[in-house]
């Protein structure tokens, strides 16, 4: 693992960084990276960016996506792809939810980014309000 400083529109990031391979071992037997179903944010019409869903656990992984997990009694979360501020909670608890349906409006680094329902399901709890900042990973919604 490799600590390092990325600076993005003036502000700095500090990330860890997992080399796969350099020329000091790129003629040496390596593992296969453990991969996940990750979807980028993808642009659409209006300066806002779409967050795909994917199924995984609610073990730490990276990636620009909304993360779903089945728990046994707290059903389906969701939780934040990434750090930002709630603009707007676009449910309530008790609403039947679609797949597709926006479910909160986040911004982070001054886009909106819309985080959608990834199956059908009726919303248990809301864990966080409009204006509040949240992390990458932080639950946000509980679906059953």
């Amino acid at each position: 693992m490799e600590k390092l400083r990325i600076t993005v529109n003036g502000r700095s990031y500090d990330v860890t960084v997992e080399v796969l391979e350099t020329d000091e071992n790129k003629h040496s037997t390596k593992k296969e990276p453990e991969s996940f179903p990750v979807q980028p944010l993808t642009a659409i019409s209006g300066g806002k960016a779409q967050a795909n869903t994917f199924k995984g656990s609610t073990g730490s992984s990276s990636g620009n996506s909304l993360k779903s997990s089945s728990g046994n009694s707290a059903g389906k979360t969701v939780n934040s792809p990434m750090p930002g501020t709630i603009l707007s909670i676009k449910v309530n608890s008790g609403d039947q939810v679609k797949r597709g349906q926006v479910l909160i409006i986040l911004e982070a680094m001054k886009m909106e980014n819309e985080l959608m329902a990834e199956n059908d399901g009726t919303i248990r709890d809301i864990h966080v309000s409009p204006g509040q900042s949240v992390q990458s990973g932080d639950l946000l919604i509980t679906l059953t």
